[in-house]
């Protein structure tokens, strides 16, 4: 694991979708050498987008605490959830609260930690990953372990090294 340098400052792209036949999470993390961990979980309820949007952080930071990482960046084209976490905006809605302070427990196991709200065609490829598994057009989940360059083309295939299947249940 030394190759993937955890002190170093990896990136972590996340994305959640709702549509009427489900919820899916994408989540893609890269590290500092360009390396990506890409992961799509399909929801085991019915989740609101800005619920769906929450899983979908939660889920990315505890993959990048697996990975022992220290220092991560998150971009997320999600306004609301970087506004709230970065403490700009109020959560007003109890169910999101639940989820606002499980990633803030979070947070604080990181070194340093940055949320950075990006336009959503800079968060390609973690929606790819959220609406194939929404609409349930993949396995309940895949994780796979990729080698590439940069998300400079997040649309810009890669090898996938593993596969594995688990369901999310909502957070409570």
């Amino acid at each position: 694991m030394s190759q993937l340098r955890p002190s170093s400052a990896w990136t972590l792209y996340t994305d959640g979708s709702t549509n009427t036949s489900g919820s899916g999470i994408g989540i893609v993390l890269q590290t500092p050498t360009g390396l990506r961990i890409e992961k799509a979980l399909r929801l085991s309820f019915q989740a609101t987008n800005n619920e769906a949007e929450y899983e979908a952080l939660l889920q990315g930071l505890e993959l990048a605490l697996h990975f022992g990482v220290e220092n991560i960046t998150i971009k997320i084209d999600s306004q609301l959830i970087a506004g709230q976490v970065k403490g700009n905006l109020k959560v007003k809605e109890p169910r999101l609260h639940r989820y606002f302070s499980k990633v803030m427990r979070a947070k604080a196991r990181f070194s340093n930690f940055n949320i950075e709200p990006i336009p959503r065609e800079m968060n390609q490829r973690a929606d790819e990953l959220a609406k194939s598994t929404s609409i349930g057009s993949t396995a309940r989940s895949t994780e796979v372990l990729l080698e590439g360059e940069k998300m400079e083309d997040p649309r810009r295939p890669l090898h996938a090294m593993c596969l594995q299947s688990e369901l999310l249940t909502k957070v409570g």
